[in-house]
């Protein structure tokens, strides 16, 4: 009698079925895993081929008669998995099975007995766990190991999964956009305001020698000067407003900022400036409370009275 053997390199099994002793009975391949994604930029996947060894024997009857079997792999519903007008390619030794059928003889496996069984998924083939046999479809044997393959032609049970994944470039790119992202929340909602913290006095106003209203709430800072400044988009986004009043009394430059209680202001007077209190003219600290008045007096003598509303 002629008769082929399948040995595996492998073994995995189905748990077994009381309504199908031969599916419970025979092994498994499993082909593993394969991954496709699509191109992005000049990163670009194509499905690699899942291969599985196996290790063919034909007796010696059968070598003389020249016997022959021809498989296909067909899915769980013993349906054609491969060939025409499906998106799963079948290949022996790398090498493309027309219509999804293999012909093993005596003289094309090696004499080892090792063949290479291989998958390759196309990007249309559906995502998921896919499983099924392997059936013989023709042949001139009696049986392939302690199977009829007459009464029934599976004689393997194989599975595979494919998965279309996220291009790694992309995901790359997501994670540092991600990353930004929190980044840039974390500043604008919390260290921002902790390293340029806001003025929270409503207005300065300007009495002498000239008249100037200025809405100072949840600015950063301001500047009086006799100079032109205009303030950067993105100083202003990342740090915060500053205000630059200009007129030619300030002959330097004298800068406001936040102080240390709320409503409160710190103010810079530049070297050869005065600066006291109204209306006793006494020296003032540095820092400016709400609702009180003060003098500059500049190095030119020159008078300047601000109030704190």
């Amino acid at each position: 009698m002629r008769y082929l053997f399948f040995i595996f390199f492998a073994f995995l099994f189905w748990g077994c079925s009381k309504t199908d002793e031969r599916a419970a009975s025979i092994d498994q391949l499993n082909f593993g895993k394969s991954k496709w994604y699509s191109k992005f930029l000049w990163v670009e996947k194509d499905t690699s081929i899942l291969e599985k060894e196996l290790k063919i024997n034909f007796n010696e009857y059968a070598k003389r008669e020249q016997a022959y079997v021809t498989l296909i792999i067909v899915d769980e519903n013993k349906e054609p998995f491969c060939g025409k007008g499906k998106f799963v390619d079948f290949f022996f030794n790398d090498i493309y099975c027309n219509n999804g059928e293999l012909k093993i003889t005596s003289e094309n496996i090696p004499e080892n007995g090792i063949i290479r069984l291989g998958l390759k998924f196309h990007p249309e083939a559906k995502q998921g766990n896919h499983n099924g046999f392997i059936s013989v479809v023709n042949h001139n044997i009696d049986r392939v190991g302690n199977f009829d393959i007459n009464t029934d032609p599976r004689v393997l049970k194989w599975k595979a999964e494919f998965k279309k994944v996220m291009n790694p470039l992309l995901v790359i790119l997501f994670g540092i956009l991600a990353s930004l992202l929190v980044l840039l929340l974390l500043w604008f909602l919390i260290f921002k305001r902790i390293q340029f913290p806001p003025i929270k006095t409503p207005k300065i106003q300007i009495t002498e020698p000239y008249f100037a209203g200025l809405k100072t709430k949840g600015t950063r800072q301001i500047v009086f000067t006799s100079k032109e400044y205009n303030q950067g988009f993105f100083d202003r986004l990342f740090k915060g407003t500053v205000i630059y009043s200009k007129n030619n009394c300030w002959t330097k430059e004298v800068y406001v900022s936040p102080g240390r209680k709320k409503a409160q202001l710190k103010i810079k007077i530049p070297i050869g400036y005065q600066f006291k209190t109204l209306p006793d003219k006494k020296q003032a600290s540095f820092y400016l409370e709400r609702f009180k008045e003060y003098q500059i007096i500049t190095d030119k003598k020159e008078i300047i009275q601000i109030k704190i509303l």
